[in-house]
């Protein structure tokens, strides 16, 4: 592991950070043994096509991919920016305390679509949304550089993304932790048809009165469409960003909430794996870091 930006060595240490605030409180915790994979994808190259995962090689990952039976072994856990990002955003945790100091009502946000990000992580998606958007006077979508390790121009914080009244979603070498900064935003968040998923992901809700984002094709052929929708009827945005809020930001992605999922996962974990013999083995979280 390295410490660089990005580097792995920060994703370990903020998922054991989070693993231990949610151990300290916990009573009745079972003693498990588990393997972390703190990378984009489960695997770096790709497995021979007839790989089956076979008992007794479960991993805890941030992401699976939906409907790949290569992933059946995984157990999603949350991403380290739960905890910390070493980049150029905080952690979700510190995000949460300033972003309340962006909430206002949608007709106040600047009534554009905000995104920034980099398209050779998944030219598949990216490249068709910087087209789709080009030149329209609703979009404030821009594709940012990188050099010597800063971004060179274009830059928009996360919190100031909250600005917007609109943001997208955009998968990257696999998932990206994007979305829940996104969807806290207090803003209308379009998400495109999604390959991977996460642990929060199944509260997605694209219809009905708890309806909290807005689906669009994968390539964006309708996004204009939709854009022009929620452009028009301000009430209905308001609908969805309150809901995301109310059900993301507020609830289930607390630092509470994280914690209670982690507790939830050693238990349920505990039914279908081991019991190590010895308490022995390792260190102590505190004499680690």
């Amino acid at each position: 592991m390295n410490d660089r930006p990005g580097g792995m060595r920060p994703r370990a240490l903020g998922t054991l950070h989070m693993i231990h605030r949610a151990l300290i409180l916990a009573k009745d915790v079972p003693d498990i043994e588990f393997s972390i994979r703190v990378a984009d994808q489960l695997f770096e190259n790709p497995p021979e096509p007839q790989y089956k995962p076979e008992g007794g090689h479960a991993v805890w990952t941030y992401t699976r991919r939906i409907g790949e039976p290569m992933h059946d072994s995984t157990w999603m856990i949350p991403d380290s920016s739960f905890w910390y990002y070493s980049g150029p955003k905080s952690g979700f945790s510190t995000f949460r305390k300033d972003v309340i100091h962006y909430d206002q009502p949608i007709l106040s946000k600047i009534p554009k679509m905000i995104w920034r990000g980099v398209v050779w992580t998944n030219a598949e998606i990216r490249k068709p949304l910087i087209e789709v958007t080009a030149n329209k006077d609703w979009s404030d979508v821009k594709e940012i550089v990188w050099q010597d390790g800063k971004v060179k121009d274009d830059f928009v914080s996360f919190l100031d993304h909250c600005q917007y009244a609109m943001n997208v979603h955009t998968e990257g070498r696999s998932w990206s932790g994007r979305l829940k900064y996104l969807i806290s935003c207090h803003a209308v968040s379009f998400v495109h048809e999604l390959k991977w998923t996460t642990h929060y992901y199944h509260l997605l809700q694209a219809t009905g009165p708890r309806r909290n984002y807005v689906p669009v094709e994968r390539d964006f052929s309708d996004l204009e469409a939709k854009v022009d929708m929620i452009m028009s009827n301000a009430e209905e945005a308001q609908v969805i960003a309150d809901n995301a809020v109310a059900l993301f930001r507020d609830r289930y992605l607390t630092p509470a909430a994280e914690a209670c999922y982690w507790r939830r996962l050693f238990r349920e974990y505990a039914t279908v794996s081991f019991t190590p013999k010895s308490k022995d083995n390792g260190m102590a979280f505190e004499e680690f870091v």
